[in-house]
């Protein structure tokens, strides 16, 4: 017999309610290729119970990671959409899902939430490893055998994210960061101006603003090396494809995980999409709410403000803007981006 996509056979679990509790709301086991493999939501607010929508997410997911993978020497880590966040580890030609509820990742800063993951994933690897291997020679599949499984992946899932949170709390302790206070290190280059020195000790990588119809209208690159100019199709493809999934199956996408960037997404209704750029360190020292928090405050003035600086600029999506008049609405964008920035590091460094 294959091995269903589709295995959450068992209803009841003596952990399953207090890894609800816990804030995990599912466990996706898939290959590479978006073939799902073991699947255990534990969260009925998940709405994802079903073959045909788990195909869609893992073949999403799959397809993603293998366009960034081929494309740049970026990774895929996770990406937030509504009240989840996807968190990925791939090993062995196989992607290693756990969905969490953003009310967790909004409380520990990035640096926890990747070590809580990998502490918790471990031991379940090894223990899935042994068990795929199993019902790829023996053929066990049978209900009695996978239920047992299943409780032991259940077992496995809460003590280890139990046991890494008590270590983690026990490092972390009171400690606290104040995230204006040190430099983004990068590669010093005659080229940068002084806007590009500011925005990068800022930790702001890149912006770019598309219109209703997903035409990008601003493209800025702070970080040269990135070449997000140069770029822009290969990121505004990973952002569009990512948001219009978001859009159709599940909420609202908050920011993307690639590497040590993060895309932080603004969402104006029906109008604008502004996707923030910055560097993987203030991702990981600072937790999802102050990070939120952060976005709003940044990016709130230039959502108020971009549809008169249109009209200002006489902008045209079929025409655009000639060089000159570019240059200078880049400039009133820089400016603003980086004096709101300067504001909201200010305020949120309490």
């Amino acid at each position: 017999m294959p091995f269903v996509p589709y295995n959450d056979y068992s209803d009841f679990s003596f952990y399953k309610p207090e890894i609800t509790n816990f804030g995990i709301q599912a466990l996706i086991i898939f290959s590479d290729n978006g073939l799902p493999i073991f699947s255990r939501f534990y969260d009925s607010s998940i709405t994802t119970h079903n073959d045909n929508d788990i195909l869609i997410i893992t073949a999403f997911i799959s397809s993603i990671s293998n366009y960034i993978l081929n494309y740049t020497d970026e990774f895929f880590t996770d990406f937030g959409i509504g009240i989840s966040r996807y968190y990925l580890k791939f090993i062995d030609e196989k992607i290693y899902c756990i969905v969490l509820n953003e009310i967790v990742t909004n409380r520990i800063t990035g640096e926890s939430l990747v070590v809580l993951m990998v502490m918790t994933l471990n031991q379940l690897i090894k223990s899935f490893t042994v068990f795929y291997k199993m019902t790829a020679t023996k053929k066990l599949t049978e209900m009695n055998y996978l239920e047992r499984f299943i409780f032991q992946i259940d077992t496995i899932l809460f003590f280890n994210f139990k046991n890494a949170v008590t270590e983690l709390d026990s490092l972390v302790g009171t400690q606290k960061h104040e995230f204006d206070n040190f430099k983004i290190a990068y590669a010093n280059s005659d080229l940068y101006n002084s806007i590009n020195h500011q925005m990068m000790i800022k930790g702001i990588k890149g912006l770019i603003i598309f219109d209703k119809d997903n035409n990008p209208l601003i493209i800025r690159d702070y970080a040269l090396e990135k070449n997000y100019q140069e770029n822009i199709d290969h990121y505004s493809s990973i952002t569009m494809a990512i948001k219009k999934f978001a859009d159709f199956n599940l909420g609202v996408v908050r920011d993307i995980g690639l590497g040590n960037t993060r895309v932080l997404v603004k969402q104006k209704k029906n109008e604008l999409t502004i996707c923030l750029f910055i560097s993987g360190i203030l991702y990981w020292r600072i937790n999802g709410e102050i990070l939120t928090m952060f976005l709003e405050l940044t990016l709130r003035d230039i959502l108020r403000s971009f549809t008169s600086y249109l009209q200002l600029f006489h902008y045209e999506t079929a025409v655009g803007l000639d060089d000159e008049t570019k240059i200078v609405l880049n400039e009133q964008i820089d400016l603003l981006l980086l004096e709101n920035s300067k504001v909201a590091l200010q305020e949120l460094n309490y």
